[in-house]
C-alpha cells in the first residue's frame, strides 16, 4: 500500500468526478426501476451529472489542457440528498424496526 499524502493529481480529480457521476446516475436509474423515483427525475440527474463530465472530457482532449477549477461543485452533497430522498420515499413515515413486534416482547 502507498502511504497517504496530501497530493492531488489531474487523473485523480477526473476519476473522482467520473466515479461520482457513475454512482449517482446508477442510483437514480435503480430508484427508477424500483419505482421510487419518477422518470423525469432520473433523466434530470443523468443530464446534470453526465453533461459536465462529457464537456470536461471533450475540452481536455480538444484543448489539450485541463479546464479551470473555479466554480467546482462537488457531488457529495447531491449524493447525500439523493440517498435521503430515496430512503424517505422507500420508508415514508414508517420505520421498519418499529412496525414489527419486538423479539423481546414475544418471550422465549
Amino acid at each position: 500500500m502507498l502511504p497517504a499524502r496530501d497530493e492531488v493529481t489531474r487523473l485523480g480529480q477526473w476519476l473522482d468526478a467520473s466515479v461520482d457521476t457513475i454512482v449517482l446516475i446508477t442510483g437514480a436509474w435503480l430508484l427508477l426501476e424500483a419505482e421510487l423515483l419518477p422518470l423525469w427525475a432520473a433523466v434530470l440527474v443523468s443530464v446534470r451529472y453526465a453533461t459536465p463530465l462529457v464537456v470536461v472530457t471533450l475540452w481536455y482532449f480538444l484543448a489539450a489542457a485541463p479546464p479551470p477549477r473555479h466554480g467546482y461543485v462537488p457531488g457529495r452533497y447531491p449524493g447525500v440528498i439523493l440517498l435521503a430522498v430515496s430512503c424517505w420515499r422507500r420508508f415514508g413515515s414508517q420505520v421498519p424496526w418499529r412496525s414489527s413486534p419486538s423479539v423481546l416482547s414475544r418471550g422465549s
